[in-house]
């Protein structure tokens, strides 16, 4: 095996472990017997288990960012723009399937690894990344200005990595279907408004919408089958109720 088949080894099976156990409490020795090294060899890669921790952060932040500079200098609307950066999120979250949630649990304890400097820097590109893409579509009318820019595109982000990490592992052939689904979300909401009561703010309509009865509940009792007419309709008020709309971030067509 090649010294770089034997790292990427290292680097997966660490990312697994920092994954599940939490850097502090991974060993060196635990790494090492999951790649069947002995902790000596291990050492000829590495400096410490921080150095791979770093590493793997690194490579992650790194593609994150290569795809997103592909989004953000293209020609696209600001939607395409979201779609994509949505796409690659999930594309590249599901090639290194536990960076993100390394990430975000060693979060206050980043400023100890080695290259610190260097993880912080290729962090804030990916947020001047999103960042760049809502203050554009700001600026363009396609967004809604009276959201502020910051706290649009932190929502649309942290979401949608919380997103990508209760869906591990996520299928490649589904990634397209998902960040379309994403951006739909993130951009219309959840709701069956047909009106509006302000520019940019859906209305949600408790609109009726039971279905006629089936021959065979037309053969129940008549009072029967109102109970549970009533019982659907509650249950989908209920559910409308919880599933409430997300304020959406596009504004309205310009007439």
């Amino acid at each position: 095996m090649t010294d770089t088949k034997r790292r990427d080894r290292i680097l997966a099976n660490a990312a697994r472990l920092f994954c599940e156990q939490g850097v502090a409490a991974t060993t060196v020795r635990e790494i090492a017997d999951a790649v069947e090294l002995n902790s000596g060899s291990l050492y000829y890669h590495f400096a410490s288990k921080h150095a791979i921790a770093t590493e793997i952060l690194l490579q992650f932040l790194a593609d994150l960012n290569l795809g997103y500079a592909r989004v953000i200098t293209g020609k696209m609307s600001t939607r395409e723009r979201i779609r994509g950066i949505l796409q690659i999120s999930l594309e590249v979250s599901s090639a290194h399937p536990y960076a993100t949630e390394i990430y975000r649990s060693e979060l206050t304890r980043l400023p100890t690894f080695p290259q610190y400097e260097q993880i912080a820097a290729e962090a804030g590109r990916t947020h001047d990344a999103w960042a760049s893409v809502i203050e554009s579509g700001v600026d363009g009318g396609e967004l809604r200005s009276d959201i502020d820019s910051f706290e649009m595109q932190q929502a649309l982000r942290e979401l949608t990595f919380a997103f990508v990490r209760g869906r591990h592992p996520i299928p490649i052939a589904e990634i397209p279907r998902l960040a379309d689904s994403l951006t739909s979300m993130w951009l219309d909401g959840c709701g069956t408004s047909t009106q509006t009561d302000a520019p940019g703010t859906a209305v949600r309509q408790r609109t009726s919408r039971i279905r006629p009865a089936s021959k065979s509940e037309a053969n129940r009792p008549s009072n029967e089958v109102e109970e549970l007419r009533s019982e659907l309709e509650t249950l989908r008020i209920a559910m409308t109720d919880i599933s409430q709309n997300l304020p959406t971030c596009v504004t309205r067509q310009r007439n």
